[in-house]
């Protein structure tokens, strides 16, 4: 039987991740900003009326496509096992150990969920890519050429760190994704074995 929904794998969207600069398999480039969370609710209203108006700039501000990736996944428990007090000499190491039995005692028992917002930014020129959740969908003609961005991680990184700038004035924490974070982060979205080893967003 021929598999109809065949689920992406890496090399079928991704081609390199590079100097913090992810390349589709079309060539195109994509930049990564991880970013914090913001309790808009929390606010006073002059606070609010703030944090709008900066949202708006940041908008503005924008050259190129932009693009929100939320993600919310359950925070794994790791081993709950409670500590035996011998086995520390040091009462402060003990009373961590502890909290550390409680806390994934609960999260085993009480489902908590995490929830991560990153800033994708593509190259303002269309190219046809594959890379689900981040495909930036433009009307597009037969007769466009075909875009191969080569030279056009450098002005992403700018952008992203202009980004970061506009981000703080919200209020909001961003950070630019580097190889490593990136690489953690695809393996998460396409399962790789190592899809549980570190948190890519803000630090």
């Amino acid at each position: 039987m021929v598999k109809l929904f065949r689920r992406p794998i890496f090399g079928d969207e991704v081609s390199a991740v590079h100097g913090g600069v992810i390349t589709l398999r079309g060539g195109a480039p994509r930049v990564i900003v991880g970013t914090s969370s913001l309790n808009f609710e929390g606010m006073a209203p002059e606070e609010q009326s703030r944090t709008i108006q900066a949202f708006r700039d940041l908008l503005h501000a924008q050259s190129g496509p932009m693009q929100l990736y939320l993600r919310v996944r359950r925070v794994p428990a790791a081993d709950p096992t409670e500590p035996h007090a011998p086995d520390f000499p040091d009462p402060r190491a003990y009373l961590a150990a502890l909290t550390r039995s409680f806390v994934n005692t609960h999260l085993q028992d009480t489902p908590v969920y995490q929830r991560e917002v990153f800033v994708v930014l593509g190259p303002a020129e269309p190219a046809r890519q594959l890379l689900r959740s981040w495909l930036f969908r433009f009307d597009r003609t037969s007769e466009q050429a075909r875009f191969v961005a080569t030279d056009l991680g450098t002005p992403l990184r700018n952008r992203a760190q202009a980004l970061t700038e506009s981000l703080r004035r919200i209020g909001v924490k961003g950070r630019v994704l580097d190889d490593q974070s990136l690489s953690t982060l695809l393996a998460q979205l396409y399962r790789d074995g190592h899809a549980d080893e570190g948190d890519p967003g803000v630090r």
